[in-house]
């Protein structure tokens, strides 16, 4: 059985962030750009941030969304999770 939204503590709409991992290239920015603006309406992506690793090698992008629903999210995940230029989602 899984839990609902309610029980895992989501109330849509709600900010959500959610954290992509990858090579720190152009590449990757552009993608997790890409993918944002087919699943999410530019109103509802409320902040971007991005972290180079030490040695400059990755970088990991925060994309904070006011999340409309579970099925946006579940969505998201997905299309980040298939992307070749993204090794990680959180």
């Amino acid at each position: 059985m899984s839990a609902s939204d309610e029980e895992l503590g989501l109330q849509f709409p709600c900010d959500f962030p959610i954290k992509v991992i990858g090579k720190s290239e152009r590449a990757l920015q552009d993608s997790v750009e890409k993918i944002l603006n087919i699943h999410v309406d530019t109103e509802h992506q409320t902040s971007i941030k991005e972290r180079h690793s030490k040695g400059a090698r990755f970088i990991s992008i925060t994309v904070t969304i006011q999340a409309q629903s579970r099925k946006q999210l579940d969505e998201l995940y997905i299309a980040f999770n298939k992307h070749d230029d993204i090794m990680m989602v959180l």
